[in-house]
């Protein structure tokens, strides 16, 4: 039952991420205003923000380098995802927003997750 509530809540957030990108990004070219999209914005950063700090409990095991190769890869994960949501922000302040960029998000949060969630299945 646990493992359930553990993917349902990492289903939920890739859910909540792509449709908050799906409302920035505005394919269908529905009449957006800059408040709208400053809101969106704003929802799609607490929900990166939110996934990244809360959701993801990585806990180093006992191993000396194990914990070595957590941690780097940790700090690199939250780097680029900071990076990317930088540049996005920045895109859409000058409303000039990259589909890339936000893919390039959304992969990177979306591959974290399912690769945790094959892991822990495997158990």
């Amino acid at each position: 039952m646990k493992k359930i509530k553990e993917n349902l809540k990492d289903l939920v957030s890739i859910i909540l991420l792509i449709g908050s990108f799906f409302l920035l990004i505005n394919p269908f070219g529905l009449i957006m205003t800059d408040q709208f999209q400053m809101l969106m914005l704003a929802l799609t950063s607490i929900i990166v923000i939110t996934i990244l700090i809360f959701l993801w409990k990585e806990n180093p095991k006992d191993e000396r380098e194990e914990a070595y190769l957590i941690v780097s890869s940790r700090i690199s994960f939250f780097s680029v995802a900071i990076i990317l949501l930088v540049a996005l922000v920045v895109q859409a302040l000058q409303h000039m927003i990259d589909l890339w960029i936000a893919l390039s998000l959304i992969t990177l949060v979306m591959s974290k997750i399912l690769a945790l969630a094959y892991l822990k299945s495997r158990k």
